[in-house]
């Protein structure tokens, strides 16, 4: 095209996405228009919105024009070709902040890779890259705490605090009354303070404001936004970065965050799919009972039982027989079970297998059918741990939520005897006081809190964050888990346990629900078997 007309061209699709309906559209309402007629201009309406802030999280990450401009383009490509799969459409700007943040991290990456190449080749001496200064490590901070923050948060502070917008106008975007956007703002503005203040940065909340402003940095120019939302658009139509229109260093940028998208939702549907595992039959929690009493000297008095004490002895003792006893459920060591789970978050999950063998491998292999279907194969053996996604090359390194401890599946329930934590007996409890899914049962409440106070991971360390303490609750009758509760600042977690059926003498829950903050979000289905032998080829590397 030659320059004159290009010019012209820019200028009217500039104008348009700048002028009625779409200056007045919500984001929802512009996504929803390119979705349904592939509209070029609401796209680049949307870039217009949010190309500041984005351009702003890519130039503070990579600190070069040129790679920034990359990581821009190709968070804007990531936007198009996933925009069917956000969900609610109203948190596309806290979205975009997050997808800006992680483009820019892989363009680091490639970056420092290509540096690698090019200093295996004698070249001209050229100008270091400019070194991160401590304002650089401060906003790189704020900027990974504030990905970290939930989505109504981030979304009022995207809105309001980075790209400048108006309580009103970003009230209106939300979908939400003005007084609800400023209270988010407010607790999210705190929270983030918060956080910052554990990783040794301490800001008012004054300062804080006028750090996520400076964030998104000066504007976005026109050809950039315009260039963009035509890429976006024919791309999102063909499925393919537009070859002629972009470098193949951002066609390369944008399939690589997609890759990695994908394999961060199928680690999510693992996650949910290994919590089953370790939950099957038992409690999946860091349970922890009170240290036996320092052997008295020769001689010295002994102190009188304590009642209480002896009462949760009793209890615990009562729960291990229930589920089918301590010495039973310290033999068991080779064992499989199958799941099929429905999650909110990641969609279904089908004839999902699960091999373990204590006290060091386990294979477990994923069948996922959501928005984006794919297959996983993780494999550890001891040190060993492997991941194989679809028909893919093996890679080797950490197999993430494959944290293979001694206390797998029913097993969990030793954790009763494992002293490095304290168990107290809270007392009885009826499970359906906040509208269980079990019905109104009597159970029996422990609470469990680490003996030097530390915070501890819950879910058998499945990436679930840190808490103060976990709650237990066992039918006061059968003494079978009936749910698990714990909670942080923003959330909270139950999850219950039905339909047990016994199985070579052990108690197993066949049904898990979880739910959180009152919701539910996953519901699974189990079934395990107790297994003499397992071949040694299922724990070798996949081929």
């Amino acid at each position: 095209m030659p320059a004159e007309p290009a010019i012209f061209a820019l200028r009217g699709v500039c104008a348009t996405c700048l002028s009625p309906p779409y200056s007045d559209a919500t984001d929802g309402h512009l996504l929803e228009r390119f979705l349904a007629h592939r509209d070029e201009a609401a796209f680049t309406a949307l870039v217009h919105r949010h190309g500041r802030m984005v351009l702003g999280v890519c130039r503070n990450t990579l600190r070069n024009r040129h790679d920034a401009e990359d990581a821009f383009q190709a968070t804007f490509l990531v936007l198009a070709r996933k925009a069917a799969t956000i969900t609610p459409r109203t948190v596309i700007g806290a979205w975009l902040h997050g997808v800006a943040r992680r483009t820019a991290l892989k363009a680091k990456l490639m970056a420092a890779r290509r540096r690698f190449k090019e200093q295996q080749v004698p070249a001209p001496a050229r100008a270091p890259a400019p070194s991160a200064g401590a304002g650089d490590e401060v906003t790189a901070l704020l900027d990974e705490e504030l990905a970290a923050l939930p989505m109504k948060y981030r979304s009022a502070i995207v809105l309001c605090d980075l790209e400048g917008q108006t309580k009103r106008a970003a009230a209106r975007h939300l979908g939400c009354p003005e007084g609800t956007l400023s209270s988010r703002l407010a607790r999210g503005r705190r929270m983030l303070a918060r956080r910052l203040t554990r990783r040794g940065v301490t800001l008012s909340v004054g300062a804080l404001t006028a750090a996520l402003a400076q964030i998104a940095g000066a504007g976005v120019r026109s050809s950039l936004v315009v260039l963009t939302g035509r890429t976006a658009a024919r791309s999102a139509t063909e499925h393919v970065a537009a070859a002629d229109m972009i470098s193949a260093r951002v066609a390369t940028l944008t399939e690589g965050v997609l890759k990695s998208m994908l394999l961060n939702k199928l680690k999510t549907a693992t996650a949910v799919l290994l919590l089953v595992g370790v939950l099957v039959g038992g409690v999946a929690l860091k349970c922890h009972t009170r240290a036996s009493e320092p052997s008295q000297p020769a001689g010295a008095p002994v102190p009188p039982p304590d009642p209480a004490d002896a009462a949760l002895q009793a209890i615990i003792a009562q729960v291990l027989k229930a589920h089918g006893g301590e010495e039973r459920l310290k033999k068991l060591e080779t064992f499989t079970f199958r799941t099929t789970t429905s999650c909110v978050t990641v969609g279904d999950t089908k004839d999902c297998r699960f091999f373990v063998r204590l006290p060091e491998q386990v294979r477990a292999e994923v069948s996922h059918e959501g928005r984006e279907s794919a297959r996983v194969l993780l494999v550890t053996n001891g040190e060993q741990r492997w991941r194989k996604l679809n028909d893919g090359e093996t890679t080797a390194g950490s197999a993430g939520t494959m944290e293979v401890v001694k206390f797998v599946g029913p097993r969990a329930l030793l954790r009763l005897k494992d002293p490095e934590m304290k168990v107290s007996l809270v007392g009885e409890r009826p499970v359906g006081d906040t509208g269980s899914l079990l019905g109104d049962r009597a159970a029996i409440c422990v609470r469990l809190v680490r003996k030097d106070g530390k915070k501890f991971a819950p879910l058998h360390e499945l990436n679930c964050g840190s808490v103060d303490e976990v709650r237990l609750y066992f039918d006061t009758g059968s003494h079978l888990l009936l749910k698990e509760e714990f909670e942080d600042r923003n959330w909270k977690t139950e999850v219950f346990h039905s339909n047990y059926k016994t199985i070579s003498g052990i108690a197993v829950a066949q049904k898990l629900t979880g739910r959180t903050n009152g919701e539910v979000n996953y519901r699974s289905e189990v079934e395990f078997r107790v297994k003499e032998k397992l071949a040694d080829t299922l724990f070798e590397k996949p081929r």
